[in-house]
């Protein structure tokens, strides 16, 4: 099966859901700083600039190409701006998740779903068996005539949990 044409980041769409998603705001600081660096040079990108701008070819050094980089699409450029730019590299992720087929993206959603439910389970269990075992250490230091205070500090569970026991 072909892989399916990256859409562009400048898709009202992809936009959108790149930069509304939750965790996103360290993606549009950085870009928010490398539209600012372009203002403070007096130096315009227009769409009608792009071609002229990949015909240049420039590196990858400043934010303002790492990010243009990413708007162009070029696959291998958006990964060397990626390996510069944690921000960048998270934002061709999100242009990624954009621009798989419906049934692609519902397949990877699950996933993500899958594995969030997981490790919400798996961090969830592990505190049970914390507090679990602190059950376990007040009931012992009880045993030996520690105080209710002393076990309240070195257990960290409440007055009333250790009444409890």
């Amino acid at each position: 099966m072909a892989k399916p044409e990256k859409l562009p980041l400048l898709n009202d769409y992809i936009f959108k859901h790149t930069f509304t998603k939750e965790g996103t705001t360290g993606i549009l600081k950085d870009l928010l700083e490398a539209i600012l660096e372009v203002k403070i040079t007096n130096l315009e990108v227009r769409n009608s600039e792009m071609p002229k701008f990949i015909k240049k070819n420039p590196g990858v050094e400043g934010k303002l190409e790492q990010w243009l980089w990413l708007i162009s699409g070029r696959e291998e450029k958006i990964k060397m701006a990626g390996n510069k730019n944690e921000e960048v590299k998270k934002a061709g992720i999100l242009v990624d998740e954009m621009s798989m087929d419906p049934k692609e993206r519902e397949l990877y959603e699950a996933r993500l779903m899958a594995k969030y439910n997981y490790d919400s389970g798996m961090a969830g269990a592990r505190e049970a068996g914390i507090i679990e075992g602190k059950r376990q250490i007040a009931k012992k230091l009880k045993e030996i005539g520690m105080s209710n205070k002393e076990i309240i500090i070195a257990t960290g569970l409440s007055e009333e949990e250790i009444k409890d026991l």
